[in-house]
């Protein structure tokens, strides 16, 4: 059986304390970290804002955020994942719109740093609000994410799916989806 774990990145494997979410309504700017823009958005506070993640998106100034990033509760599993005797597979499934280079780039400096090896395959990993992706443009991050992981069903590639998340909202929509389907292969973990 072949097991796929895709890891979110921001506030599951890693915190970034120095990049920031803009928003901008009425000539005003309001910089939140991942955390808050979560919230705000769950609360529906970010309704009318013009959003902006380009501190996230430019490759000088996100491999090196992520390099002193923080771990988050997900970088735990990771490592019990990457530390057994297994043939689990490890991908990465984020909302960010970074080019996936620039991800793969910053999470090796990451786990470098952290003493960690990962061997996760560049072709598994997915920012969901890449342009690459602009034919799901008005779904939400979550009916992405779940996108993405159904792709990877239907190819055949593996034969079960977990995501690990931060995210409660991606939890419940997946979890939705799958129960109303009667999907047993995904499984997504919050942390």
């Amino acid at each position: 059986m072949s097991v796929l774990f895709l890891f979110d990145i921001d506030d599951t494997l890693l915190t970034v304390d120095s990049s920031k979410i803009r928003l901008y309504k009425n000539g005003e700017m309001i910089r939140l970290s991942t955390e808050e823009f979560r919230d705000w958005r769950s609360q529906g506070k970010t309704d009318g804002y013009a959003t902006s993640f380009e501190e996230f998106n430019d490759p000088e100034f996100a491999i090196p955020a992520m390099e002193t990033a923080r771990p988050a509760p997900g970088f735990d599993i990771l490592k019990e994942i990457i530390s057994g005797e297994s043939d689990i597979i490890v991908g990465i499934l984020t909302a960010r719109s970074s080019e996936e280079y620039v991800i793969y780039e910053g999470l090796i400096a990451f786990f470098n740093k952290q003493g960690v090896t990962a061997d996760i395959d560049p072709s598994l990993v997915f920012a969901v609000n890449n342009s690459k992706y602009k034919k799901w443009k008005s779904k939400n991050d979550s009916e992405k994410k779940l996108s993405i992981i159904l792709l990877l069903l239907k190819e055949n590639m593996f034969d079960h799916i977990f995501l690990v998340d931060d995210d409660p909202m991606h939890k419940k929509i997946i979890d939705e989806y799958c129960q109303k389907r009667d999907i047993s292969t995904i499984d997504v973990i919050s942390v």
